[in-house]
């Protein structure tokens, strides 16, 4: 989870290791980068 962009090696290793990557962090909005089955349409709420 970050407030940021993540790298192209963190997508990168995420997606290898099958981890769920969230960033650009804000008041009720996220983005998803991979994982995304993982993360609840309540999220955030």
């Amino acid at each position: 989870i970050g407030i940021g962009a993540p790298t192209s090696l963190a997508l990168d290793l995420a997606t290898k290791f099958d981890i769920t990557l969230v960033g650009f962090i804000k008041i009720n909005k996220y983005n998803i980068y991979t994982g995304n089955w993982r993360i609840s349409e309540n999220f955030g709420e």
